[in-house]
């Protein structure tokens, strides 16, 4: 893949604008490893053609022939990040967990859900090993005492390197983008 027009440019010379391609429906008709050097199309149509072994393609890349291959210029909304799949998600009052107590350690049944404390006094919340990929839950700040997140054997980083919550309504998110590894952002204090 390519990741600029110079760096077409400086590999394949003079471009020639050929126009728009559906990458969905395969229009104008593009084939692997057949092309005129130099030609390239936009794509207006997101789709998953294969050509010369890609497949994912996003309205506003270029399809262009380097004279033996169709090679991908990004440019458009899929860029060369992983796919995402997104579920409508509501948040209701079962999703709302009032924690009252000065402790609490995360388990599956915390994932995706909020955590509302309320005690006046210093709350800690514990990360719990075993808790995979993809786990994530909100921490809110409800009563006057501050919560802190610990991380009970398991890595736990955040950017400012914080992990309390800066006040009374703060709210900060624990994801787990890998099994055992916690990331919290937020509101985060001292």
């Amino acid at each position: 893949m390519l990741k600029s027009v110079s760096s077409i440019t400086n590999a394949l010379g003079a471009l020639n604008y050929k126009g728009t391609w559906n990458a969905s429906t395969n229009s104008p008709a593009l084939a692997s490893g057949v092309g005129t050097k130099g030609d390239y199309y936009v794509v207006s149509v997101a789709g998953s053609t294969n050509l010369d072994g890609v497949t994912l393609w996003g309205v506003g890349d270029w399809a262009v022939f380097n004279g033996t291959i169709w090679q991908k210029v990004d440019g458009g909304d899929t860029g060369n990040f992983t796919t995402v799949v997104s579920a409508a998600y509501q948040l209701t009052a079962a999703g709302i967990i009032t924690e009252s107590g000065t402790s609490r350690t995360l388990s599956a049944a915390d994932n995706g859900e909020v955590i509302y404390c309320t005690s006046g006094s210093a709350v800690t919340i514990t990360c719990a090993a075993g808790l995979g990929a993809g786990f994530s839950c909100t921490i809110v700040q409800g009563g006057a005492g501050k919560v802190t997140v610990a991380a009970g054997g398991q890595t736990l980083v955040s950017y400012s390197g914080l992990y309390s919550t800066m006040g009374q309504y703060a709210v900060i998110s624990a994801i787990c983008p890998v099994a055992n590894t916690f990331l919290l952002a937020g509101n985060l204090g001292v």
